[in-house]
């Protein structure tokens, strides 16, 4: 998604600076993306209110960490269709769809700001907007209710994409609360060992045979 290992600013400073211009965009509940695949198409709306545009996400106070060791057990099959539709709608430079995938409200923690609280569609395209990376999914696996999905991170088109910089390449995991085709709550988690393996080792040759 997904995407970087940080947003380009803080989430609630770039939410409250760009509320103005939310506003203009319009707001609301809105409907899930449309699909040809039924997973997608059979989302239902949001039972949670709206509020204005201009009203910036708060700060739930419920801050956390869903990401133990990998257990390795398979995440339900409608779960990762709803990563994956909300990861290539961001990794195209669709915003507005990738925003339909939040429940409203939903909680968003990119890691480096306290979480904030999603209320309408204008704040989930806001904090779409501010992952500059997009990302191709590689795996997931269930933890309790919730699934942690391995990234691997790309350039992106569209509002607030860019080419990903030095990020480009690299993997990135997020925690996954999705309920009803909807992602409830978004959660950077951790690198896992071998998420990122450093470049092979080269050998030279010498006198006294190879050397690492």
């Amino acid at each position: 998604m997904l995407l970087r290992h940080r947003l380009r600013a803080p989430a609630i400073a770039l939410i409250a600076g760009l509320a103005a211009a939310a506003a203009v965009a319009g707001c609301g509940a809105g409907t899930a993306p449309s699909s040809s695949r039924s997973s997608h198409s059979s989302r239902p709306r949001s039972s949670g209110s709206s509020s204005s545009a201009g009203r910036a996400p708060s700060n739930p106070g419920n801050g956390r960490n869903l990401t133990p060791p990998s257990s390795g057990q398979p995440a339900p099959a409608a779960t990762v269709q709803v990563i994956e539709g909300w990861a290539d709608a961001l990794r195209r430079g669709d915003v507005r769809a990738a925003s339909r995938y939040f429940r409203l409200p939903s909680v968003f923690a990119d890691g480096s700001d306290p979480p904030v609280t999603i209320h309408n569609l204008a704040q989930a395209q806001l904090v779409n907007r501010s992952l500059p990376c997009g990302a191709k999914l590689i795996s997931t696996h269930r933890i309790g209710g919730e699934v942690n999905a391995l990234f691997r991170l790309t350039g992106r088109p569209g509002p607030g994409g860019g080419s990903c910089g030095s990020g480009a390449g690299t993997t990135a995991r997020t925690d996954f609360d999705i309920q009803k085709g909807r992602i409830v709550a978004w959660v950077r988690a951790p690198d896992q060992p071998g998420d990122n393996p450093g470049p092979p080792q080269t050998s030279t040759s010498s006198a006294n045979g190879p050397q690492v």
